[in-house]
């Protein structure tokens, strides 16, 4: 039920039922008035004017609500608003029309007050956001037996406490477009999402503001095996007002406070023992204790024991957020292929790591940084993790005109598409679907842009990967400027050799290297 236009429609009834409901009552006191309220005189001057009523009853004129006269609609007898007569108030016959006038003099401030008073408490509801009157229920949970069984340490409430943490930091980090506080428990891919919409709302001078957040539920609903690792899917249904701003471009400005619904996925490597460390709250190393950086950015690393902080080796980390008009409706879901789970489990014993959330958040990852590498003119930023072709299809890319950037940008959904072993080139290959929905502008000389694009409108890409059938685990994630090979740091540089181990960083060596992307 949708309550607000509920009460403009209520207040507006009820304006149109005051306004009948007077007419009938002014037609009652005129009839009582009309009968036996007039003087001698009017009576005489009736009676002299040889007007004759149809009915029994003697009438100077037309006095009912729907006239029953057989004379004229104008009437012998008084006609001003006052009778002339001494016998009453209403004691005169008086015309239609000035009739029309009193409803509408009693009716229409009686309708406006209600019509006002339906919108006052339509936007008290707006202000207190009072709770719908029917709330979404979250689906049916699926897998949640077998996980508990296998996992018998589990505590429902202790990780929902700990969704809740990261759904009400995460707001925070959004309004602040600063990444640091939550960049312990989001994966890679959710990282590279945040940077690149802090990167485009800052260079188009962006704010949002989110206030009077409430979550009304958080359920987990899907828990699945993935590759090494174990997948929560999470129902979360809340509500906070929303106002979106542009200094640049206010016609850009936006506002809402509506419920919704979304689905966050984390992920944990399978047999991880619930210790009791909670990574959504710590300030310390889950593996040696050591105090982690302030400033932890785009590398989740300890700084003295060197461990990846967010493997999920600790802790429950998240590693997607899918809108409700995504979650199990997907416009790539057409195109996964039915022997897609036969596929992945034939390369499992040649690719003990694989995981369909891992490749997917890597894609992600990439994906992301080839749109941030579009709009700030910068190739050299993806050269890395690509191959020739693939880099010169983006270099080429990046110069055609017009400069672009991303009033919005965000990835709708990554999904695994293929999977296959080219058998010629010992390689593994992969296919990922990204659907994104993007709003481009155009740059300009003078600081200021050009909308592209009037509204959000969804993109689809394919992402082609390959890593060698023998590869070996890297030390470092080139997506995250890191040599896989050695895990030396490395800067935004079309060298590709590794100015410490001298290994070729965009080798399929080590790691899954982008041989393809397209617009489908």
């Amino acid at each position: 039920m949708n309550v607000r236009p509920a009460f403009l429609r209520l207040g507006v009834f009820l304006g149109v039922l005051v306004w009948l409901g007077l007419g009938i009552c002014e037609e009652a006191v005129a009839r009582a008035g009309g009968a036996g309220g007039s003087s001698p005189s009017e009576n005489s001057s009736s009676r002299s004017s040889g007007s004759k009523s149809s009915g029994s009853s003697k009438s100077s004129g037309s006095s009912s609500y729907r006239s029953k006269s057989s004379g004229s609609y104008r009437s012998s007898g008084s006609s001003s608003y006052r009778s002339g007569g001494g016998g009453g108030y209403y004691g005169g016959s008086e015309p239609g029309w000035m009739m029309v006038v009193r409803w509408v003099m009693w009716g229409v401030p009686i309708g406006a007050a209600l019509l006002l008073a339906a919108i006052l408490i339509r936007r008290y509801w707006k202000a207190h956001k009072l709770d719908p009157v029917v709330r979404p229920r979250p689906p049916a949970r699926v897998g949640r037996e077998a996980f508990l069984a296998a996992n018998p340490d589990f505590e429902p409430a202790v990780f929902v406490a700990k969704v809740r943490s990261a759904f009400m930091k995460i707001q925070k980090a959004w309004m602040a477009q600063d990444i640091s506080h939550i960049r312990p428990f989001i994966s890679d891919g959710m990282y590279q999402r945040f940077a690149t919409q802090f990167r485009m709302m800052g260079l188009l001078k962006q704010r949002n503001v989110l206030d009077k957040i409430k979550v009304f539920g958080i359920h987990p609903i899907t828990f699945r095996d993935d590759g090494a690792f174990d997948v929560i899917d999470v129902w979360i249904y809340a509500v906070m007002s929303d106002s979106f701003t542009c200094e640049l471009d206010p016609s850009m400005n936006s506002e809402g406070n509506d419920p919704f619904v979304e689905y966050w996925s984390f992920i944990r490597k399978r047999g991880t023992v619930d210790s009791g460390f909670n990574l959504f709250a710590a300030k310390t190393c889950p593996s040696c204790g050591a105090e982690l950086p302030q400033d932890m950015g785009e590398l989740c690393r300890c700084s003295h024991c060197q461990v990846l902080v967010n493997s999920g080796e600790f802790d429950w980390v998240l590693a997607e957020i899918t809108q409700e008009g995504d979650y199990g409706r997907t416009l790539l879901g057409a195109r996964v292929p039915l022997d897609l789970p036969a596929a992945v489990a034939a390369i499992a014993p040649e690719c003990p790591d694989f995981s369909q959330q891992l490749v997917e958040d890597k894609a992600s990852n990439a994906f992301m940084q080839i749109m941030t590498a579009w709009a700030t003119r910068n190739p050299a930023s993806v050269r890395r993790f690509s191959t020739d072709e693939v880099f010169a299809g983006i270099s080429e890319l990046i110069s055609s005109p017009p400069d672009i950037a991303f009033a919005r940008i965000y990835l709708n959904e990554a999904v695994l598409l293929y999977v296959t072993r080219d058998a010629a080139q010992a390689k593994h290959r992969i296919d990922v679907g990204l659907s994104a929905s993007m709003q481009r502008v155009e740059l300009l000389p003078d600081g200021r842009f050009r909308p592209l694009d009037w509204e959000e409108k969804r993109s689809l890409f394919t992402l082609t990967m390959e890593r060698d059938v023998d590869a070996v685990p890297e030390k470092g994630s080139l997506y995250q400027h890191q040599c896989a090979t050695c895990g030396g740091r490395v800067g935004d540089t079309i060298d590709v050799t590794c100015q410490y181990c001298g290994s070729a960083l965009n080798s399929t060596r080590n790691e899954w290297i982008v041989c393809g992307f397209r617009e489908s």
